[in-house]
This record gives C-alpha cells, structure tokens and sequence, in this order.
C-alpha cells in the first residue's frame, strides 16, 4: 500500500465521521437526547476505529512525505491527538448531567473536529499538487 492509498483511507473516513457528527448535534439541539447519545456513540466509535487503524498503519510504517508542508502536519496532529481526549470527557461529562461542562466541550470538540477537517484536506491537496 503506497503513501497516496493510505492517505485517501485515512481521509475516506472523514464523511461518515462528520455526518454522524452533525447528526449528534442536531438532535442534541432538537432535544431528543436518547436518539443524540445512540449517534453520538456511533460517531465515537467510529472515531476510535479510524484512529486506531491510522495508529496501526503509521506504526507499520506508512507516511505520507514531502509534498505537505511540515507546519500543516504538525497542525493536523496536533488537533488528531486531542480528539481521544475529548472522546472520553464529553461521554463523562454528558452521563453525569452536567449539562454545561458537556455543551462547553462539544462545541470545543466541534472547532476541533473543524479545524482536523480543514488541516486534512490541506493536507490531501498539497499531496495531489494543489497547494504549494
């Protein structure tokens, strides 16, 4: 498996993860809270596999170099690393109903979430040449 394959696995996780993501807030806003905590689980399951598969696939040596620039990487797991931290608080946080601790971390999960989108596909454009 070369470089460019890995990248387009990892990322090919991106739109379901976001989808699930959107899904959760939107029922949370609705207020159906048993129907958010089903999707919400969904998604952070879903995030945990893809993590691990990414962690799995680096240790065994796949990289993607040289055509990214080094700042944006850093940025992109930066923001990857903080993710399973928010994955285990915002479940604690939300299951002891401490409603304004949870609201606070998803939306900083969200700008999270946001900013692991933007970096990634920078990302996959500079790897196909698009930005320099």
């Amino acid at each position: 498996m070369g470089a460019a394959l890995l990248l387009y696995v990892i990322e090919g996780a991106a739109p379901l993860l976001t989808i699930t993501l959107v899904w959760a807030v939107v029922l949370a806003l609705r207020g159906n809270i048993p129907r958010h905590r089903k999707i919400a689980v969904t998604h952070a399951v879903a995030t945990v596999v893809s993590y691990i598969v990414v962690i799995a696939l680096v240790r065994n040596g796949y990289r993607l170099e040289g055509k990214t620039p080094e700042w944006i990487l850093n940025a992109h797991l930066t923001v990857i690393y903080a993710i399973p931290l928010f994955l285990i608080a915002l479940p604690a946080t939300g299951l002891t109903g401490r409603r304004s601790a949870h609201r606070a971390l998803a939306f900083v999960y969200a700008i999270a979430w946001t900013a692991a989108l933007v970096t990634g596909a920078m990302i996959f454009m500079a790897h196909r040449g698009w930005l320099r």
